[in-house]
């Protein structure tokens, strides 16, 4: 018989959950907005930033700039792709321990 550690089992559940929010968030009409309007004018202004940077120090806020236009859909897509992982562990988790309690 295998056992599994409630915590581990209670942490993939976690990570499944926080996966499904984030994938409901990036699928819902209010992150299509965010994305169009916020982050997209962010990312305008990071090319403008950069178009106009007269030094380093303009680059590296044109950079910062485009950085906090991406980075948002970066962390939901990644809570996804780990609660899909984790969906997938807890599914092997339950297929090992149906195999030797059968």
């Amino acid at each position: 018989m295998v056992n599994f550690p409630n915590s581990e089992v209670l942490n993939l559940e976690r990570h499944i959950q926080v996966g499904g929010k984030a994938s409901d968030i990036i699928a819902s009409q209010e992150w299509a907005w965010i994305e169009d309007k916020i982050l997209g004018a962010l990312n305008d202004q990071a090319i403008n930033s950069l178009k106009n940077a007269r030094n380093e120090e303009d680059r590296i806020k044109a950079q910062q700039q485009f950085l906090a236009a991406h980075r948002p859909k970066e962390i939901l897509e990644a809570l996804i792709s780990t609660g899909q992982a984790a969906k997938a562990g807890l599914e092997q988790i339950s297929t090992l321990e149906g195999e030797n309690n059968g």
